[in-house]
């Protein structure tokens, strides 16, 4: 799978800004199609993330992924919930000491349930849907 880096803001960051607040000087980083967009440096830990939205966009449909993203609240979980399941994969795959590791996948908990997706879970429910045992 070939994946391309942007640093340009993408094609779908009007309709983001709106719906979840994002502002592009926040570090915000979004996939559309095979394209990874972010004004910054992606790490590897996040590009494990949206290669994952990636695979999804291609099955699903680039358009169709979003605006369903955009409307439904489940499928939205559904599809961050592998996305992050895939980035704290690769944190405890590559990220060494256990507190470092801690702290990211606490990180990644506390994005999943934040304003980015809408805040449409709680701290706990993230936990939950994320295997975690806290």
């Amino acid at each position: 799978m070939k994946i391309y880096f942007s640093k340009e803001k993408p094609p779908i960051y009007e309709q983001c800004a709106k719906k979840f607040g994002v502002r592009w000087k926040d570090r915000i980083i979004f996939t559309y199609g095979n394209t990874i967009y972010c004004k910054n440096k992606v790490s590897q830990q996040k590009i494990a993330h949206e290669t994952t939205h990636i695979k999804q966009q291609q099955e699903y449909g680039i358009k169709e992924w979003w605006d369903r993203y955009f409307i439904d609240i489940d499928f939205r979980i559904e599809q961050e919930v592998k996305a992050y399941l895939n980035e704290i994969s690769w944190i405890r795959e590559n990220v060494r000491g256990m507190k470092n590791k801690e702290e990211k996948i606490e990180k990644v908990t506390r994005d999943l349930c934040s304003p980015i997706y809408g805040s449409v879970v709680t701290y706990e429910e993230a936990i939950k849907l994320l295997g975690l045992n806290k």
